[in-house]
């Protein structure tokens, strides 16, 4: 009873609500004790033998959910333990939701200790349509993708094409169409063309700049698209948070090109500070969907400390020397 009332009141917030109602389907329909133990046979030997019954072996969840708070010091260290937990958010799959929103819950409140604040749960990825599988032969190696194409255009990939609370495809063709359409084209594009912009006109340090009307409404833009992000992240929609990141993007280098820097001297200046300014903003935003970017974007443009909430804030001011331009993405040459 006790944890239907602390997942109804959101105590325990299951994300999203159809695995909360999922669950509470489940808890309702009445609950029963479970062994935490298996025969040696039935086990055939795998696991962590009962002290005091070698004929038993501790049942694997059993086992295995009390693995998140023995790893981080409870039992024998209650200083780094209280450092750790309770857990901010719990990250699961949907085929073990049963596990960690109910047994585990149960395990904790019997021991008398706290429950996660969250769990986020989300579905499955799929290869090119198809369930992956061993007898299918279609399990993607995730270290021979990096080595291939690079952590970020992964993250990126995954973040903007799978659903984040359901199912969703993962392919090849569909990463580097969205690398060379979308990190290569729009991000790496205006991050690019700005530093090269300011490396030809201004020796790679930031102009001094008066701004008319039209460059106060563009920056003003950060601070909007900053909320927008933050609000879809504590709802833990991630590919939403991602596609306002690269609306923003879009924004500046729409900003850049309509300005024509390059040619329009009278303007070249308060563009140009401009436009850094929307990069910064843009590097601190994208670190929770491409770290390492970010990093390379905040070394880049000399950023000594780079905080969530300073995005919007002057972190360039004139004077400021950037390194040398650097393209961010490399353009994946698809296979004929």
């Amino acid at each position: 009873k006790k944890l239907e009332e602390l997942i109804e009141k959101d105590d325990l917030l299951i994300l999203p609500e159809t695995r909360k109602n999922e669950v509470l389907a489940f808890i309702r329909g009445g609950l029963k004790d479970f062994s935490v133990s298996r025969s040696q046979e039935r086990a055939k030997g795998w696991g962590v033998p009962v002290p005091g019954d070698p004929s038993q072996i501790m049942y694997v969840w059993f086992d295995a959910l009390g693995t998140y708070i023995t790893g981080i010091g409870y039992g024998t260290d209650e200083k780094e333990f209280s450092k750790f937990w309770p857990a901010d958010v719990h990250v699961i799959g949907k085929g073990i939701l049963r596990f960690h929103a109910v047994y585990w819950p149960a395990m904790l409140l019997s021991a008398g200790l706290k429950l996660p604040k969250r769990v986020f749960v989300h579905g499955y990825i799929t290869a090119e349509g198809q369930k992956m599988s061993k007898s299918l032969g279609n399990i993607i190696d995730p270290f021979k993708l990096f080595e291939k194409f690079g952590v970020d255009p992964i993250r990126y990939c995954l973040l903007g094409g799978v659903p984040t609370f359901s199912d969703g495809d993962f392919s090849e063709k569909e990463l580097v169409a969205r690398n060379n359409n979308e990190l290569v084209a729009n991000l790496g594009n205006f991050a690019y063309r700005t530093q090269k912009l300011i490396e030809k006109f201004y020796a790679n340090v930031i102009p001094e700049a008066k701004l008319d009307a039209d460059d106060e409404a563009q920056l003003g833009k950060i601070a909007d698209y900053s909320e927008k992000i933050s609000a879809e992240m504590e709802k833990y929609e991630l590919r939403r948070g991602l596609e306002l990141l690269m609306e923003l993007s879009s924004s500046f280098n729409k900003y850049l090109s309509d300005r024509e820097p390059w040619k329009n001297e009278a303007k070249r200046a308060q563009t140009l500070y401009v436009s850094s300014r929307g990069l910064s903003a843009l590097a601190i935003l994208a670190e929770p969907f491409l770290p390492f970017t970010s990093g390379k974007m905040v070394k880049a443009l000399g950023i000594k400390k780079a905080l969530w909430e300073d995005a919007g804030k002057e972190l360039l001011k004139p004077g400021a020397k950037l390194e040398s331009p650097q393209q961010l993405f490399k353009k994946i040459e698809e296979k004929k």
